[in-house]
């Protein structure tokens, strides 16, 4: 019999939530400066379909000290998304898997705001 295991450790979760949460911090802090320091007050969109990836995404967001938005971007269109995100007013969006890249891709250019990926 082969067993798959369906769990995910907070080992595991760890090891993939390190080097976002690096990679974070540098394009968080860029973007205070040139808000006037008001780091606390981010807002980032963590777009993608639930899994691994998206769970150790959004709590490197959390762990920078933002306010993550947790979007599967897979459920709207380039137009859907792009109101979703304005109505949210976020600064920064971190693609989580490359489910909707397209699609987010074009939201946030619509937008004017920058799209980073997780890896």
């Amino acid at each position: 019999l082969s067993r798959r295991c369906l769990g995910t450790t907070a080992a595991q979760l760890r090891l993939r939530e390190e080097p976002i949460f690096h990679g974070l911090q540098g394009r968080l802090a860029g973007q205070a400066a040139i808000n006037g320091n008001r780091l606390a007050h981010h807002r980032v969109a963590v777009l993608g379909s639930h899994g691994l990836d998206f769970a150790a995404t959004f709590r490197a967001v959390r762990r920078a000290g933002a306010v993550a938005a947790p979007v599967d971007a897979r459920l709207y269109d380039a137009e859907e998304l792009t109101a979703l995100l304005a109505e949210a007013q976020v600064h920064l969006a971190v693609l989580a898997d490359n489910t909707a890249a397209d699609t987010a891709g074009e939201a946030m250019r619509r937008l004017g705001k920058q799209l980073t990926f997780s890896e």
